[in-house]
């Protein structure tokens, strides 16, 4: 009996974690951003001087709110895959510039709505955007980008318990008109406590990233950071989690022959509600 007990206890303590999509299911995410960014210029002294006379206060200092809802629907399963849509919007955008109300374009009303499959075990995969022809290109762009998006945690082959941890590296393509950027994130996690079919997580995490401004200059970004996911265990899916980054860059300015450099603080929170 003791070690039918014993043995009972480690199978309740240790969970197999899977990260992945779930047939007839509806998934409602809202992400939010908030961020403080310091900002100062670098040049030759005649750059220098046309800064200082045009009353521009250094440091700058730049606060913006910003987010975004994401709605997805899947639907049933037929030989081995089920089809899903993702409705995304945008949220009221704020921002203040050296304590002052800057103006921001207003939120756009529009949904952008794509529309997929998912294999029983696999990632998503972009089939159709409306108003949008997907061609070979686009369709190999979406595909990373949806790759990227979903391995952002990949959890060990083997059952977990409270205070195991895992570590992992994950770099992404990052595809923008003009421009190409690449980012590499090293995160470590661990479980902190299985309690109420949810499994919670600290973490920590380095970054870095390196982006072509299409001919125009160039930005560096290296940072930290840490932050908690809380794992929902019948569906398999997080269902909160936040991240507080702090961040160095530097972005070269080559035709006005200058440099920005700064720091920013950001923290961001992702909700999903899964039903």
């Amino acid at each position: 009996m003791f070690f039918a007990a014993v043995f009972s206890a480690k199978a309740q303590t240790e969970v197999l974690f899977k990260m992945k999509m779930l047939p007839d299911r509806t998934y409602a995410s809202t992400m939010k951003m908030d961020m403080n960014m310091e900002m100062n210029y670098d040049g030759d002294a005649a750059t220098m001087d046309k800064i200082k006379a045009s009353g521009l206060k250094m440091p700058m200092i730049m606060q913006m709110q910003s987010g975004s809802t994401a709605d997805i629907k899947t639907g049933s399963v037929k030989n081995n895959y089920f089809p899903f849509s993702m409705s995304m919007q945008q949220l009221e955008s704020k921002m203040t510039m050296n304590g002052q109300p800057s103006p921001m374009p207003p939120a756009s009303t529009a949904v952008q709505t794509m529309y997929g499959k998912c294999p029983v075990d696999g990632l998503m995969e972009i089939d159709s955007i409306p108003g949008t022809a997907m061609n070979d290109s686009l369709k190999s762009t979406m595909k990373k980008l949806m790759k990227s998006i979903q391995s952002t945690v990949q959890f060990p082959a083997k059952p977990m318990k409270v205070g195991d941890t895992f570590t992992q590296e994950s770099p992404f393509d990052i595809p923008m008109a003009g421009m190409s950027a690449k980012m590499t994130m090293k995160a470590t996690y661990k479980l902190i406590s299985i309690a109420n079919g949810k499994a919670n997580f600290d973490l920590n995490f380095t970054m870095s990233m390196d982006m072509g401004l299409g001919g125009k200059g160039a930005m560096d970004m290296k940072g930290d950071g840490d932050g908690k996911m809380v794992y929902d265990i019948a569906t398999n899916y997080p269902s909160d989690s936040k991240q507080n980054m702090n961040i160095l860059y530097s972005i070269t300015i080559p035709q006005q022959n200058m440099t920005m450099k700064g720091k920013m603080k950001m923290l961001m929170d992702q909700q999903t509600v899964v039903k």
